[in-house]
């Protein structure tokens, strides 16, 4: 069951990349880390604006 619910966390973070690149195509993301290690998964997201 856990991972079941570990999956569709991760497809949600997938999708919040996805869209971020969508709408802001400027920002280049050079890493997108999940953190399952605390209480509440997480995602953190490091890019770089281009012009």
């Amino acid at each position: 069951m856990i991972n079941v619910i570990k999956k569709n966390k991760t497809n949600v973070f997938i999708e919040q990349v996805k869209d971020l690149e969508l709408q802001v195509p400027n920002f280049k993301i050079a890493s997108a880390i999940i953190h399952y290690d605390e209480p509440n998964p997480h995602l953190h997201i490091v890019g770089l604006p281009i012009k």
